[in-house]
């Protein structure tokens, strides 16, 4: 998902709130609806909180570069996680200059610190990681916790608001 998408999700959560009570209901039972017909895998869950700028820019990254080295993808991951804030600051700054509906700073640094989590375990369960010069299992150990860290994230993302929707 993009930034941009992101903060447009997290906005209309917001506004959702300021809705009358039976408007929510009829959305909520359709989405239900829907949520139960769409059955997605925890990897997917996990991918729904990581802007795909940085899914992008991690992949291209290991492409172009083909480190042969663990110090070599240690680099292009440790630059992907730092651009991170970098990347959700700029959309924040982009869509409040344009006056455009943005979450609360609460909800945003959620979406900072989910988006971080989640791209470890994401970048951790993929089969170039670097994680695996920590650990000859990093991939299995990785997918292995992405299941219990969606799990978690979704719910606590839908607690406050931040619950990415998906199509």
């Amino acid at each position: 998902m993009s930034i941009a998408r992101m903060y447009d999700l997290a906005a209309e959560r917001e506004q959702e709130r300021t809705k009358p009570a039976a408007d929510v209901a009829a959305e909520a039972a359709g989405a239900e609806v829907e949520a139960k017909k769409t059955v997605e895998s925890a990897l997917e869950k996990i991918t729904a909180f990581i802007p795909t700028e940085i899914i992008g820019l991690y992949v291209a990254g290991l492409g172009i570069f083909t480190p042969q080295t663990a110090a070599g993808k240690w680099w292009v991951f440790f630059v992907c996680l730092a651009l991170i804030p970098v990347f959700m600051v700029i959309g924040y700054f982009q869509k409040k200059k344009h006056k455009l509906p943005i979450p609360k700073l609460g909800v945003l640094l959620l979406l900072v610190a989910f988006a971080a989590v989640a791209f470890v375990a994401w970048a951790a369960a993929m089969p170039a990681t670097p994680f695996l010069s920590l650990n000859s299992y990093a991939t299995q150990i990785g997918g292995f916790i992405v299941v219990p860290l969606a799990f978690v994230m979704w719910g606590l993302a839908d607690i406050f608001d931040a619950l990415p929707k998906t199509q």
